[in-house]
């Protein structure tokens, strides 16, 4: 069983060189202010490190010029000497008192300044979907929805300038609208700029290539390292940044199937079977192969929504007549029933 003080101690260290967790930060203020011998405790550990390590919070917090803030609003709430008490003894409890709350409201402020500063420095997540997709809110209230693979990293606070996350793979977003903190999603070079929207991006179109699709307002395309050359998109059209030859294309989007992963609704219309399972590969995250080249080639017009892969890939051989089989983790379609247009 691990003794109290000392793992408080422990805490106290940790905090004062900057590498407590926000969590630890929370229970230390707590134990603080649990007992005046807690406070005494830390404020023996606060002052040796006054001595010796200001420099980890020194740009956050100016302790002498706090200290001296606390103790004037406190001499200024104190009873005049004419109000004061004439009980022996009771001007040293006033000032022990005062010394004491002085010293709990700088320690529980220091602790606060200290979880900001973590906050702003050492806090940065990163959430990677591994079991399917994963959907997350930032901390500005901005919604992701991570496909099955993909990984993004973000600060657990945004600052004041903008709100930059960093994207791997492919994700969708929908953005909180604020234009004095424009949203940028970074991938690589590629660099998408929004005021609030929704749109996917997809940071592995191709070689090099970072893929956007924007569903409603506008975003502004370019890269780090040329920013004076960018595209605006609007909605309906696909941008493709091109890292190798620095080229950013603009095109209206012909894939109603962009965002089926995240709405379960499919539309193929006169969509051949290659791009069919393509699709479906993406959406319900399984291998599928077809069997001969010809079978590439038929053409489906079917539209599905929240639907199973196992009935839709029903309705897909009843349609164009072929056979599916399953063996192992791979999807087999087979079948001669088309033949090459």
């Amino acid at each position: 069983m691990k003794e109290p003080t000392t793992y408080y101690e422990g805490l106290i260290t940790n905090y004062l060189s900057g590498e407590a967790s926000p969590d630890e930060v929370a229970e230390l203020s707590g134990w603080i202010t649990e007992d005046e011998a807690n406070l005494a405790i830390f404020e023996s550990f606060y002052q040796t490190w006054l001595l010796t390590g200001k420099e980890v919070m020194g740009a956050t917090l100016d302790i002498d010029r706090e200290w001296k803030a606390v103790e004037q609003r406190l001499s200024e709430s104190q009873p005049s000497q004419n109000q004061k008490s004439a009980t022996p003894g009771s001007g040293r409890l006033i000032k022990l008192r005062v010394a004491w709350i002085s010293a709990a409201a700088i320690a529980v402020l220091a602790l606060v300044m200290g979880a900001v500063y973590l906050l702003n420095f050492q806090g940065t997540t990163k959430l990677t979907a591994d079991h399917g997709k994963l959907e997350t809110t930032l901390p500005d209230g901005s919604l992701v929805i991570l496909l099955q693979g993909s990984s993004i990293e973000y600060p657990e606070a945004f600052d004041e300038d903008t709100r930059e996350v960093t994207l791997n793979g492919e994700a969708s977003f929908s953005v909180q609208y604020n234009p004095s903190q424009p949203f940028i999603v970074s991938g690589g070079d590629a660099r998408i700029r929004v005021l609030g929207t929704r749109f996917n991006v997809n940071t592995k179109a191709g070689k090099n290539k970072v893929s956007v699709v924007l569903t409603s307002g506008s975003v502004s395309l370019y890269f780090k390292s040329n920013e004076q050359h960018n595209k605006i998109l609007i909605p309906g059209e696909k941008g493709t940044l091109d890292a190798a030859t620095g080229e950013i294309v603009t095109l209206p989007n012909d894939d109603p199937n962009y965002n089926a992963w995240v709405t379960g609704k499919l539309e193929f219309n006169n969509t051949g079977l290659e791009a069919v399972c393509r699709t479906l590969e993406k959406v319900y995250n399984k291998k599928i192969s077809i069997e001969r080249q010809n079978l590439k080639h038929c053409a489906l017009t079917a539209t599905f929504e929240g639907q199973s892969l196992e009935s839709v890939l029903s309705v897909v051989a009843a349609t164009l007549d072929l056979t599916v089989t399953t063996k192992d983790e791979l999807i087999l379609i087979s079948g001669a029933g088309c033949t090459d247009n």
